[in-house]
């Protein structure tokens, strides 16, 4: 019997070809991409295209600016700033050295990035505000670098041959991403999530979704989540596709770029979406080729006025900081209201017998930094003797069709 997940592959494709981790790393799908095509459109913000030749060539500098800095590889780094083509380049960058990604909300306070801080001890910071959350780039911070996203994206100051640098080394076991969860069950907890893990997904989502390099995203999601972060910018990327950024949500911003920018995908939240169904342009929705909607349930009735005022059929997906995303409703086949669709390519789930998601595949993640009670509470063996199932914490059920 075929494993769910094969529901979501194209005509053509066999099960025994789809190996989500053949790449090994992001970093290093990406420089393939970039080589194969340094002329395509890669990155647009309020300051026009940054080609896949620019931006290569824009990260191994900034690679070369951490490593004068003293970073070396399993070093970890808050990033946190608006969506912009320099974040993307400090971000990819770190990627690319081997650095450990932490992404951090611009919005916390004090209390929240001091939390972070002493539990994960960065020797970086790339952020927007020298004062972020009172972390002052002063004597008491002595021994971690702070730049601005700007500073490391752009500086034309000498610092070594970037060409010497080791990049896209990283193995897929090896830690890629430190990314806290929201703590609304207690103290936050740092996600480890892998190289292959941080791969896996988007490739999963790449075969799924069917996307390609023709498409361009409408990205108006913060690059500190994993929705705008791991999954928008990171699988566009890995597509070979463009991302349009946009500094926050705006219906006619959206909607705007989409028409001006050959927009042809646009992934939301369901309060953005019930923006847009409340726009007297919202039927120009219907011009994009698909349109997700994640990180909270969509209302049934959301789902039916899009497709009443738009001809909007939207794909709902279901993910979480520790494993990305697991499920989704399909792109070709019945995309149906109130669920959350099929396992994705990879993904097997199955449900405990209180209705608690259980996941496991190349996207679940090793275990929380520095938490061994989380982890040993967290993960169960398998009677199968395969990997172990990792506790959503999550309450779900099928439907009569696998929904």
């Amino acid at each position: 019997m075929l494993p769910a997940w094969t529901r979501h592959l194209a005509p053509g494709i066999e099960p025994a070809d789809v190996d989500l981790t053949a790449a090994v790393s992001l970093p290093a799908a990406w420089a393939r991409n970039w080589a194969a095509d340094p002329d395509r459109l890669a990155v647009h913000d309020g300051d026009g295209w940054t080609t896949a030749g620019e931006l290569d060539e824009l990260t191994r500098r900034c690679a070369a600016r951490y490593a004068a800095a003293g970073l070396v590889p399993g070093d970890r780094v808050v990033v946190s700033a608006a969506a912009c083509v320099d974040l993307v380049v400090a971000h990819v960058a770190a990627l690319r050295a081997g650095l450990v990604v932490i992404p951090v909300n611009a919005a916390y306070r004090q209390r929240e990035v001091e939390q972070i801080a002493r539990d994960a001890n960065p020797a970086a910071a790339i952020i927007d505000d020298l004062t972020f959350g009172g972390w002052v780039a002063d004597a008491s911070n002595r021994d971690v670098f702070v730049r601005t996203p700007t500073d490391v994206a752009r500086d034309t100051s000498a610092v070594g041959d970037a060409s010497s640098l080791q990049l896209d080394a990283s193995a897929s076991a090896d830690d890629a991403m430190l990314c806290y969860t929201s703590g609304t069950t207690g103290t936050p907890k740092g996600a480890r999530l892998t190289h292959g893990n941080i791969l896996a997904s988007p490739e999963a989502l790449r075969l799924a979704w069917r996307w390609t390099a023709d498409d361009r995203l409408v990205l108006a999601l913060p690059l500190f989540h994993m929705h705008g972060l791991g999954i928008g910018l990171h699988g566009s990327l890995l597509a070979g596709a463009g991302v349009l950024l946009l500094p926050r949500f705006d219906p006619d911003a959206v909607l705007d770029t989409a028409r001006d920018l050959g927009g042809t995908m646009f992934f939301g939240v369901p309060t953005m979406y019930d923006r847009l169904v409340a726009s007297p342009r919202c039927a120009e929705l219907a011009e994009l080729r698909l349109c997700v909607s994640g990180s909270a349930p969509l209302p049934p009735a959301l789902f039916s006025a899009l497709q009443e005022q738009a001809g909007l059929t939207v794909l709902e997906r279901y993910g979480m900081t520790e494993t990305l995303m697991n499920v989704s409703n399909p792109f070709d086949g019945e995309r149906r209201a109130g669920t959350v669709g099929f396992p994705l390519p990879g993904v097997d789930l199955m449900l405990a017998p209180d209705g608690e998601i259980l996941v496991r595949g190349p996207n679940v993640f090793p275990g929380y930094w520095e938490r061994p009670e989380a982890n040993e509470a967290s993960f169960s063996d398998a009677d199968d003797g395969g990997d172990p199932w990792f506790h959503s914490g999550d309450i779900g059920e099928f439907d009569a069709d696998g929904y």
